[in-house]
């Protein structure tokens, strides 16, 4: 897989941790994965988190270069997931795993639900809570 640079807000990485440590979640196949990413990123105060980076309640447009096809999501905990949201995506699902600390034009190549793998850019960060001054 690619190895993009992240960056987290050290809030989102603690409530990933907690989310990641519940039992019915730790066996999901995402989970280790973003434990991996937990591991590698670099982890920020909220105040000094890019504005261009993908963090939780972003709303991000991306790209799967494999498919050429851009998509636009709200990055959010599972808890937050509303049916009648279709923008919003959860952090336990593999795209949302996957862009989570990602700076706008990184690339990372990822593995989605349906077992195919991917490349996924992003392209720009239409709204950071961080950036509006909204602590997570």
């Amino acid at each position: 897989m690619t190895q993009a640079r992240l960056i987290i807000n050290r809030e989102d990485a603690r409530k990933l941790e907690q989310l990641l440590a519940q039992p019915d979640i730790d066996r999901l196949p995402v989970a280790e994965l973003l434990l991996d990413e937990l591991d590698r990123a670099t982890l920020v105060d909220g105040s000094e988190c890019p504005s261009d980076v993908v963090t939780i309640n972003s709303r991000v447009r991306f790209r799967d270069l494999e498919t050429h096809c851009e998509h636009t999501c709200r990055l959010v905990f599972p808890d937050k997931r509303n049916s009648d949201d279709n923008e919003a995506v959860s952090i336990l699902n593999p795209a949302g795993a996957a862009l989570i600390g990602l700076s706008c034009g990184d690339t990372i190549d990822w593995a989605m639900a349906d077992g195919r793998k991917t490349r996924l850019q992003v392209l720009e960060i239409l709204y950071q809570p961080e950036a509006a001054g909204l602590s997570c």
